[in-house]
């Protein structure tokens, strides 16, 4: 469920959105219009729809330190597979995504880098598969 209220503080007026995450924590968003909370609402409903859904607070990590977070996470896979994955991290994920922020990672952006890749199919569907 998701609100938006109109609140007031020291004679200023801002607009509180209120909704909770695919996983069930409350966010909440302070505006000072109240057309900016009600499209940011109506955006981050059609996501969490879709299921493209991210999390504001998480949404500043940039994609190098969150790919540094995944593999030290992929404990379960046998270590051949989990050496694979880091040399993708490191070779190909890195170099290009390191300092740009997961919500500034973008569809068109990541065909375009998947089609620069000058390696064999397999192995260019492999890359994306550790990067998706």
């Amino acid at each position: 469920m998701a609100s938006i209220e109109k609140r007031t503080r020291n004679g200023h007026t801002f607009y509180l959105a209120r909704w909770r995450d695919p996983s069930g924590k409350q966010v909440t968003k302070f505006f000072s219009r109240r057309g900016d909370a009600e499209s940011y609402m109506h955006d981050t409903m059609s996501a969490k729809g879709h299921g493209s859904y991210i999390d504001p607070a998480k949404s500043k990590i940039t994609t190098g330190e969150w790919a540094r977070r995944w593999l030290a996470a992929q404990s379960h896979l046998k270590a051949s597979t989990r050496a694979r994955y880091a040399g993708i991290v490191s070779k190909h994920i890195e170099p290009r995504w390191e300092h740009v922020p997961l919500a500034e990672v973008w569809h068109a952006d990541v065909v375009a880098w998947i089609s620069s890749i000058d390696l064999a199919p397999a192995s260019v569907h492999y890359i994306h598969r550790v990067f998706r």
